[in-house]
């Protein structure tokens, strides 16, 4: 855990086939839809601090909450 707090975040979200690894690892063939969300968080407008990466299936439901951040 960082020390600074995040100061933004960029997200990217996107509908694909899945590939040979992340198939298997969710336990369906591959080529099957799924959704890829990642997402890299700063402590500084160009230092990363956080890096993470979701697959999911071809059933999710997506929720955002968003909240005032002072900067």
């Amino acid at each position: 855990r960082s020390a600074e707090p995040p100061v933004r975040a960029v997200v990217e979200i996107a509908a694909r086939q899945l590939g040979d690894a992340d198939a298997q690892a969710l336990g369906v063939l591959a080529g099957t839809a799924g959704l890829i969300v990642s997402r890299m968080s700063y402590t500084a407008p160009t230092r990363p601090a956080v890096w993470f990466r979701g697959v999911f299936r071809d059933h999710y439901q997506l929720g955002v909450e968003l909240a005032s951040v002072a900067f």
